[in-house]
This record gives C-alpha cells, structure tokens and sequence, in this order.
C-alpha cells in the first residue's frame, strides 16, 4: 500500500475513495482465512510489544504470490525485504 500511495497518489491525504481503486486479487476462501489468521497473529504480537517480523514477512510474501509478482518486481517494491530470491520462488 506505500508503494502505490507513494507512487499514484503522491502526498494526497489517504482516503477511503482512493482506497477503493486498488485492485483486489481473487482469493480462495482458504487464502482469505490463512491472511486473517495471520493478521490476527501480528495483531496479537503487537499488543504485546513481540517481534513479528517472520510473520510480516510470510504474509508480504502471500500478497506478492497473489498479485503474480516476480522477485525482481518484489524488489521495486520493497528493495529491503528480507525474504531471498530462493525463498520466494520455492514458495509460489
């Protein structure tokens, strides 16, 4: 979501209306509860000041498998991700 906010809609306020622009993919429904399952976790891991950088990572990397990324398109994305080039192919 920076990505597209820094690149589309530059130093405008963030408002639902350009929310809605983004395009979804399509999910399966065991997708969308494995995304909440996760968010839950990184919710939870927050509250109580832990480290959940491994599951950020999982779930970037589901969201980049969804959108049909390649790493090398990962990479304009988040150039600091910490998730390899191996990891990421081995993981589609």
């Amino acid at each position: 979501m920076n990505y597209l906010f820094a690149t589309k809609f530059l130093n405008l306020a963030i408002k639902a209306e350009y929310v809605k622009q983004v395009k979804l993919p399509n999910t399966s429904e065991k997708q969308k509860v494995q995304i909440e399952e996760m968010v839950n976790a990184i919710l939870q891991g927050k509250l109580s000041d832990a480290d959940t950088s491994k599951e950020e990572s999982e779930i970037d990397l589901l969201v980049y498998h969804l959108y049909g990324l390649t790493y090398d398109e990962v990479l304009i994305v988040d150039p600091e991700t910490p998730i390899t080039r191996e990891e990421y192919n081995n993981n589609k």
